[in-house]
């Protein structure tokens, strides 16, 4: 399923993208990009676009604070990281340093306006030694899982809608 920003909604994740950059440098937080090709630009715009449309896709408000946070949106009770990547087989990676950790990491594939979502995981699932990868030579190890290890967003998105249909019923 593709996700599609509109040509403002695009403007508004270059906004705070940027807005955030500037906010993590001033307080000293660490840059954690993984990408060598791709400017702190694209990393960060991108990685709010990828936050938005995955907002869009669950129909939550995406955080648009400044400052870093744990989580990138709260959905059934459940903190939630977007990662975000252009390579369309990409996989969901998780630093093993990271000290706040969310209950579920999601993967959105694409970039500037246009997205499809990999999977999700929970982060017992991914927190797991065969999990760890050196990715490339001189990067320290890093939590990798495949998109086919991931939970499709559709089975997710199933089980909420039967989820919330249980709360009603009572």
């Amino acid at each position: 399923m593709m996700i599609e920003l509109t040509a403002r909604e695009y403007e508004i994740a270059c906004e705070v993208g940027i807005r955030r950059y500037r906010a993590s440098r001033k307080i000293g937080a660490v840059n954690r990009k993984m990408s060598k090709t791709d400017s702190q630009y694209e990393v960060e715009t991108n990685g709010m676009a990828a936050e938005m449309a995955f907002c869009k896709l669950i129909g939550v408000r995406p955080d648009f604070s400044d400052t870093p946070q744990v989580a990138d949106c709260e959905w059934m009770g459940y903190q939630i990281d977007v990662k975000a990547t252009k390579q369309p087989n990409g996989r969901l990676l998780l630093e093993t340093d990271k000290r706040k950790l969310c209950d579920l990491y999601v993967l959105m594939c694409g970039e500037r306006d246009v997205w499809r979502c990999g999977g999700v995981a929970h982060v017992n699932v991914i927190r797991q030694p065969e999990n760890l990868k050196v990715l490339k030579e001189g990067y320290k190890p890093t939590y990798a899982l495949a998109q086919s290890r991931l939970i499709p967003i559709d089975q997710l998105l199933q089980l909420a809608k039967g989820a919330k249909c249980l709360a009603n019923s009572g």
